[in-house]
């Protein structure tokens, strides 16, 4: 423990009352809270132990496992066996609001941005593929799994579906670059509108691994079929997200097909 953590530890002695009505655990919690959310606690960074906890507030094994329990389903804490308890770090804004490259809209916030490639081949489409691709089933398709790593940390597991037809020699090209901008760039064909589609699922085997999460860790699965501006469908992606390091964002405007009673939309309505 650091000396910096040490010392902010040792407050947490102060904060525990058990002459306040409130439950013992809940003091504890709201202070571990509040060390964390102020930053007197760095992400990543292992906290003290039960025991060590218990000796700075003389509350019971029970009462620090009940707090710590609850920061846990929060999100602000992680446990990993044999090793200890981290705060996690704070999630990062995926904005759905648009077609976007993952890669650019990383970078322009900041984050450093690396694609590995774990499977790149052509093959004949499923059948579900090849609806959501309004293709005939069997029609060659790329396939590519890429994982994004921000920071050295693997965030998003991306399962891509390309039309070949569309894309002539992709699997020769640099596939850990942006692959919008390939779409773009090198063949004309961009990717103008989409049809997004999120739900919450527990990890596949496979995509936890890519992640190194445990298999039914929850994750955020977007479904997202992409479109030219003339409306030829050219992409259907599985985007894979850790739920713990990444949340989506939708920002919404009133339609003002609906309110025929102004021309201009003044108020934004946020999601």
């Amino acid at each position: 423990m650091t000396d910096h953590l040490a010392a902010s530890a040792r407050t947490l002695s102060t904060l525990v009352d058990p002459t306040r009505p409130m439950p013992l655990y809940q003091q504890l919690s709201d202070g571990l809270r509040r060390q964390v959310i102020f930053n007197a606690w760095p992400a990543d960074l292992a906290i003290p132990s039960e025991r060590e906890l218990m000796r700075l507030t003389g509350l019971s094994r029970m009462t620090v496992r009940q707090a710590l329990d609850s920061l846990t389903r929060e999100g602000l804490l992680r446990r990993v066996h044999g090793r200890g308890t981290f705060i996690v770090p704070d999630r990062v804004d995926q904005d759905l609001s648009g077609v976007y490259s993952f890669s650019q809209r990383m970078q322009s916030e900041g984050f450093t941005v690396r694609t590995e490639v774990h499977q790149a081949i052509e093959r004949p489409a499923g059948l579900d593929e090849a609806n959501h691709l309004e293709l005939v089933a069997g029609t060659p398709v790329f396939h590519l799994v890429r994982v994004r790593t921000l920071d050295g940390e693997p965030l998003v597991v991306n399962n891509v579906i390309l039309p070949s037809a569309f894309f002539p020699g992709l699997l020769d090209r640099d596939l850990t670059a942006s692959l919008y901008g390939i779409m773009t760039d090198v063949y004309g064909r961009r990717p103008f509108s989409s049809i997004d589609t999120l739900e919450a699922i527990g990890a596949p085997r496979e995509i936890a691994e890519l992640l190194a999460v445990k298999p039914g860790a929850p994750v955020s699965l977007v479904l997202r079929i992409a479109s030219t501006q003339a409306g030829t469908r050219i992409e259907m992606t599985e985007e894979y997200a850790r739920s713990d390091r990444m949340r989506y964002r939708l920002q919404q405007w009133a339609d003002p097909v609906l309110d025929r009673s102004t021309t201009i939309i003044t108020k934004e309505v946020h999601a």
